[in-house]
């Protein structure tokens, strides 16, 4: 994405850095033995995973697409 100037570079890694944040809360609770995590790991990261690649991906896909071989 860097390497081909996507427009929507900045907003996309903020993103990443905010799942990172996420997933290391998860991790420390399991770490604390909280057992209810689970269930709200997997909502989270079916949405996660449902949201972002499908649209926050897909739109740096069209966005490659539209700028044509270089």
């Amino acid at each position: 994405m860097e390497s081909v100037k996507f427009r929507e570079l900045t907003c996309h890694q903020a993103q990443h850095r905010e799942i990172t944040g996420k997933i290391t809360e998860f991790v420390a609770r399991h770490k604390k033995g909280d057992a209810s995590m689970y269930t709200q790991f997997l909502y989270f990261m079916r949405d996660w995973l449902n949201i972002h690649m499908q649209e926050e991906d897909q739109k740096y896909a069209r966005w490659l697409c539209a700028q044509g071989p270089k």
